[in-house]
């Protein structure tokens, strides 16, 4: 039996023809493998933008070469790699001794930080981005369409 039943179930590897919406993991190529080209059109709501020739999405496929050439980039791995980077942009302009709290204040005072791999989506950890959601720094994701097992065209949306 498939790992990926799932979508073998809703029809997915069947030719349905209804439309189609996946999450970044979905991407992952064991995925790919077990469903082929049947989520070719879908609608991939991402976190990331991994493949596309936009430069934040050249940077990570570089700086994975080069310290991970080894390691699968799909799927949820660029949350390790956004969150690190998406802290020292936020800091970056920290003051004084690196401590907790001058920490805490570089990351609430920086504004619109460009997001690690989401070219066009910043950052503001001021607690604006989600009312209701303090800890929340951005309220935009990535919209692409699936084609050969890849997002293509990717665009900023709410």
């Amino acid at each position: 039996m498939s790992d990926h039943f799932v979508f073998l179930a809703l029809g997915l590897g069947n030719g349905a023809d209804q439309a189609k919406m996946i999450i970044q993991p979905c991407l992952d190529p064991s995925v790919i493998d077990a469903v082929g080209d049947s989520l070719d059109g879908a609608t991939a709501f991402l976190g990331a933008d991994i493949d596309s020739d936009e430069p934040e999405a050249v940077l990570y496929r570089s700086v994975m070469e080069r310290y991970a050439p080894d390691a699968d980039i799909n799927g949820f791995t660029f949350t390790g790699y956004q969150a690190m980077l998406g802290l020292i942009r936020a800091a970056e302009n920290l003051e004084g001794e690196p401590t907790a709290a001058t920490i805490d204040d570089a990351i609430k005072s920086a504004v619109d930080v460009p997001m690690p791999a989401a070219d066009g989506i910043t950052f503001t950890c001021d607690g604006t981005a989600m009312p209701g959601m303090p800890a929340v720094c951005a309220n935009q994701g990535i919209i692409a369409i699936v084609e050969g097992g890849k997002a293509t065209d990717p665009k900023v949306g709410q």
